[in-house]
């Protein structure tokens, strides 16, 4: 029953781990993706996520305790996805009516 606690919870941390680097790449890709990447953005978006991390977390880890500067990158992502969501069309569409 252990091993089974211990194996849940780690997928959990790992999915929720995905998910967040998912959703800073989801809000870095609108300004840093070019459109012709665009069928690759399942593939690139969790690395987009982790790169914009690792270029704003250090430094602002070095002001803020990384706790504060997780949930303020996860604000602000969350914040330039919907934002996003909300003044602009979505790529995906654009992207099927050229077809």
């Amino acid at each position: 029953m252990t091993a089974l606690t211990l194996l849940a919870t780690a997928l959990l941390m790992l999915i929720a781990g995905y998910a967040y680097l998912t959703l800073l790449g989801v809000a870095v890709s609108a300004v840093a993706l070019p459109r012709r990447w665009l069928p690759l953005a399942p593939l690139t978006v969790p690395l987009l996520g982790w790169a914009a991390l690792v270029a704003l977390g250090y430094p602002l880890n070095t002001v803020l305790p990384f706790r504060q500067v997780a949930l303020l990158l996860g604000a602000a992502g969350a914040g330039g996805v919907v934002y996003g969501a909300l003044t602009r069309r979505p790529r995906w569409r654009l992207r099927w009516r050229r077809r």
